[in-house]
C-alpha cells in the first residue's frame, strides 16, 4: 500500500510537472494592449473636424460699349450666401447699382469696376448702370433661398 501512494504522488508531481512546462502562454488582454497606447492618444476619442472650406467666389463680367450692354441682359442664378463678385467694363463712366442691396461702384471710362459682396438676401435683384446720358439695364441677380 505505501508503494502504491508512493507512485501515486510522484505521477501527480510529474502529471503538475509537465503541466508546468507545457502550459499556453496568456495573450494579453485588450486593457493590457489599451496601456500601451500614449496617454494622449488614449484620452482623445475622436479627431477633430476638419474646418469648412471657404465658399467659391462666383464672377460676373459684364461689358458696355458704344453705350450698349454686350449681349443681351441676363439672370444670374446664385445661392444665397455665394460670395460675388460683378465687374463691369465701360466705354462711359456712371455709376453700377445693384438695387435691393443698395451697393453702387463708380465707373471710370475704359476701366473695370468690381462690386464685391455676399448673397444674404434670397430673391430677384436689378442691375444698371446709371450716367449722364441715362440708365442701362445691365440684367438681374436672382438669389435662391438655402
Amino acid at each position: 500500500m505505501r508503494n502504491t501512494l508512493i507512485t501515486l504522488a510522484i505521477g501527480l508531481l510529474l502529471l503538475v510537472g509537465l503541466f508546468w512546462l507545457f502550459k499556453p502562454t496568456p495573450t494579453p488582454t485588450p486593457a493590457v494592449a489599451a496601456s500601451a497606447v500614449a496617454p494622449s492618444a488614449a484620452v482623445d476619442p475622436a479627431p477633430a473636424p476638419a474646418p469648412a472650406p471657404a465658399p467659391a467666389v462666383q464672377r460676373l463680367e459684364l461689358q458696355i460699349a458704344e453705350g450698349r450692354l454686350l449681349g443681351e441682359p441676363q439672370s444670374f442664378r446664385l445661392s444665397q450666401g455665394a460670395q460675388v463678385e460683378l465687374q463691369l467694363r465701360s466705354d462711359r463712366a456712371g455709376e453700377l447699382h445693384l438695387h435691393g442691396y443698395d451697393l453702387e461702384a463708380k465707373v471710370q471710362a475704359g476701366m473695370p469696376a468690381l462690386l464685391s459682396f455676399r448673397a444674404d438676401h434670397a430673391g430677384r435683384f436689378e442691375m444698371e448702370l446709371h450716367s449722364k446720358a441715362g440708365h442701362i439695364d445691365l440684367g438681374a441677380l436672382e438669389v435662391q433661398p438655402q
